[in-house]
């Protein structure tokens, strides 16, 4: 994986046209990768890396200050990723957790925090679902939150709860209100 650009010189000449540039984390669990990412819009961003947590200045994490993400946006300004160009540094790291997760089957799939209602609170209802990726909860379950991390309400015990509790993808219908796109995928 590239973590740095690879042509600098045509990477200049791709960000200059007049698409925002995002302020986006990879959390992979035990901790992110945070970088710039030019696109038409958040959700171009996130349709293309579901992976990436976009954060605007009008909706900021409830623990990062203004500075904080001034100071985030500055550092990697001169280095933006653009979401049409070939993938590098962060981006390459998505992808290659997306193939990695993708191979995975049986009890090696990882398990998610996935549910409906307010994240950071943990109100409404939240499950612990294995899967191969996100991408995978996504698709079949649209209007499903996918927590990235471990939010301090689901940190207790969590990895007593995922070994014990984590339910399939296909169980999900039976605990929490879902729209599913298409039919279940024939095993």
């Amino acid at each position: 994986m590239s973590m740095s650009c690879p042509n600098q010189k045509r990477h200049d000449r791709q960000v200059r046209d007049n698409r925002p540039t995002f302020l986006v984390c990879y959390d992979y669990g035990a901790g992110g990768i945070w970088g710039l990412v030019q696109a038409r819009s958040k959700e171009e961003v996130v349709d293309l890396y579901p992976e990436l947590d976009v954060i605007t200045p009008g909706a900021l994490p409830e623990w990062m200050t203004e500075n904080w993400y001034r100071h985030e946006y500055a550092k990697h300004l001169g280095q933006e990723h653009d979401i049409k160009g070939a993938p590098w540094g962060l981006l390459s790291a998505v992808l290659d957790a997306r193939r990695e997760d993708e191979s995975r089957r049986g009890p090696d799939r990882r398990a998610f925090l996935v549910g409906i209602g307010d994240a950071r609170s943990g109100e409404g209802a939240w499950v612990f679902v294995r899967a191969r990726s996100e991408i995978e909860i996504r698709n079949r379950y649209p209007n499903l939150t996918v927590v990235h991390g471990k939010p301090d309400w689901a940190a207790q015990a969590a990895e007593t709860r995922i070994a014990n509790e984590a339910i399939e993808l296909d169980a999900i219908p039976g605990v929490l209100p879902v729209e599913q796109n298409g039919p279940p995928p024939i095993s």
